[in-house]
């Protein structure tokens, strides 16, 4: 996965703090789904299974089909940790050229 891609998402995830049309929220729910998505399919073919889990979790969280709804504070609690979370990653679901 491009750095560049990994990178917008955690930022995205990061700005999504702010009080933001909803269009915002719908937007960044479609990019973390692909981006946590790849993440862990990458992580199950590279032998991380754990970490594919947990992508594999937030992708189930993160899903613009079905919408999982919590107060807005547990939702920026939410998009902090994912976002240091797939920083803390990046290296590892990153594409090795």
């Amino acid at each position: 996965m491009p750095l560049l891609l990994i990178n917008v998402a955690a930022a995205m995830l990061f700005i999504a703090v702010l009080p933001l049309p909803y269009g915002y929220y719908m937007l960044l729910r479609l990019v973390a789904t692909v981006v946590f998505a790849w993440g862990a399919y990458l992580s199950y073919n590279r032998g991380k299974q754990n970490q594919a889990v947990l992508l594999g979790l937030l992708v189930l969280l993160y899903n613009p089909i079905i919408l999982i709804t919590f107060s807005k504070i547990i939702w920026t609690i939410i998009n902090i940790c994912s976002a240091i979370y797939l920083l803390g990653i990046r290296a590892e679901i990153q594409d090795k050229a």
